[in-house]
């Protein structure tokens, strides 16, 4: 198996999220700090003061993909395991920046929806949102594959995607899985994917061709928090 070999974005995220949540463990304080700045907090009050993507803090929208339930070590586990599995193969595939870029704006996507279709008090955490962005770019890299037995996998993995995503915190709604953050992270994944199938083969520099449509789709989505505010505001 290759694992991580050549895939040093992937490293990285795994070492950093990994760290983050020992020494969150750890350290209560360390902890509080990593909530209060860090998390997708859509508007709430710290020490008084407002504080939230709602107030102009953008960067929770991805920031809060290296934070899990700190009392939750499946909540990690899941999506690092998930990352382990599927991250590095891709990065090798279309490139290490473009992976990169990827991970960061499907993390925004998924943030985007859980601010959108959550309530104003709505903490959210958790690499979810990039976990299932990147899941929906090899579900349409293997459907457009144009192999029936591709498609007819890409179509079961697809049926997977939704029911553990989005039917499944339903289901289990005691655990407080952020369906909008996996929903919103399916749909940049695929927005990206099939904008890197449409353009990235024909291209003299398909990595950079990328890269900037991901950054494109974190660019939406950050501006969509700072331009439009929601109504509830």
């Amino acid at each position: 198996m290759a694992g991580l070999t050549h895939a040093p974005v992937n490293q990285a995220i795994l070492g950093i999220t990994i760290a983050v949540f020992v020494v969150g463990t750890i350290n209560v304080d360390v902890q509080d700090w990593l909530i209060r700045n860090l998390s997708a907090w859509n508007l709430g009050r710290d020490q008084g003061s407002l504080v939230g993507i709602a107030t102009g803090q953008w960067w929770r929208l991805v920031s809060s993909a290296v934070l899990h339930d700190f009392g939750f070590i499946f909540h990690i586990g899941f999506n690092m395991y998930f990352l382990y599995m599927l991250g590095p193969a891709l990065e090798r595939q279309v490139g290490s920046a473009p992976f990169a870029a990827l991970y960061v704006a499907t993390a925004a996507t998924g943030g985007l929806a859980a601010y959108y279709l959550g309530d104003p008090g709505t903490l959210s955490i958790g690499a979810s949102g990039a976990i299932f962005g990147i899941v929906a770019v090899w579900v349409y890299a293997a459907y457009r594959s144009g192999h029936r037995g591709a498609r007819m996998m890409a179509n079961q993995q697809m049926m997977w995607l939704i029911g553990i995503g989005i039917v499944f915190p339903f289901l289990a709604s005691g655990l407080n899985i952020s369906w909008q953050g996996h929903l919103g992270g399916m749909l940049g994944g695929l927005a990206i994917g099939w904008a890197w199938g449409q353009t990235a083969p024909r291209s003299d520099n398909p990595k950079l061709v990328r890269t900037v449509i991901a950054l494109a789709v974190l660019a939406a989505s950050v501006a969509a928090v700072l331009v439009v505010d929601p109504s509830w505001l």
